[in-house]
């Protein structure tokens, strides 16, 4: 199996999509490294400063309340509790999210405190149970989510897909190399999998 399109998670519209980037195979997209890593990790509220970035395991205290201010600028603002603490999240543009917010659900806010600790600013609001911590690959290609291109990227590892070596064993042995599929495996990190290796 090496046809990209026979991939679970991989419909028409994302094939078309992943072309449109030149990646018409599984080994293009396997070779396709990461513009970048995040690093996700959920903190202590106790660990929080003014202006700082941090990600903190909240539950949502009451329904969240949705204002629109125009055609395309909404603000949703809901109350957490945290360690202990109160205060109050307002998020911007996604106001989606309330169909899944309702009360004592245990969510991952990612933003900063502002003028004080009552007040949060978020920037990603993520339910507790999908919420990955570990060293998290970004792709940015064009149009495709880079979660999306994380769980085909895992889906085609749990299909034991190996990539072709290009160089001789005796030159891999010669200079302690890793082998291709070791290499891209590693770089292509993704949590909860036995890929994944910090």
């Amino acid at each position: 199996m090496r046809e990209l399109n026979k991939v679970k998670g991989v419909g028409p519209k994302t094939y078309e999509k992943l072309k449109e980037s030149s990646i018409d195979t599984i080994e293009d997209l396997l070779l396709y490294f990461p513009k970048n890593y995040k690093v996700q990790e959920i903190k202590s509220i106790h660990m929080a400063r003014l202006n700082e970035s941090i990600s903190l395991s909240a539950r949502i205290l009451d329904k969240p309340k949705i204002f629109f201010f125009r055609k395309n600028l909404s603000k949703m603002t809901l109350n957490v509790f945290s360690e202990g603490q109160k205060f109050k999240v307002d998020i911007f543009n996604r106001h989606f999210l309330a169909k899944v917010l309702f009360k004592n659900v245990d969510i991952v806010v990612t933003g900063k405190f502002r003028k004080d600790f009552r007040s949060f600013l978020a920037s990603e609001i993520v339910l507790k149970k999908n919420y990955k911590e570990g060293i998290i690959p970004e792709y940015k290609i064009k149009d495709i989510k880079d979660g999306r291109i994380r769980n085909i990227i895992s889906n085609i590892f749990e299909q034991h897909f190996y990539i072709s070596e290009t160089l001789p064993d005796a030159i891999l042995d010669k200079r302690n190399i890793d082998g291709i599929q070791e290499v891209v495996s590693y770089i292509q990190s993704i949590p909860d999998t036995d890929w994944f290796m910090e």
